[in-house]
């Protein structure tokens, strides 16, 4: 089989949950990720469907050896 050369391992995943300290919470407890940095509030410009925007998003950032580039 050949590897498609467009498709590169990923190195980062990302999710959209509804509570992000339950997230971080079972991530840690089920898979070990972790240590966590967590950003509250912060503020973001820009465009959704050609309206500029600012939201309020918060964020959490992990390590995980899995994903890890060789």
């Amino acid at each position: 089989m050949t590897q498609n050369k467009a498709i590169e391992p990923f190195m980062q995943i990302g999710y959209l949950v509804s509570n992000l300290d339950e997230a971080v919470h079972a991530w840690f407890e089920e898979s070990g990720v972790g240590p966590w940095q967590i950003y509250r509030n912060l503020d973001m410009a820009g465009n959704h469907r050609g309206q500029d925007i600012d939201i309020v998003i918060n964020a959490a950032f992990a390590y995980s050896e899995a994903l890890r580039s060789s």
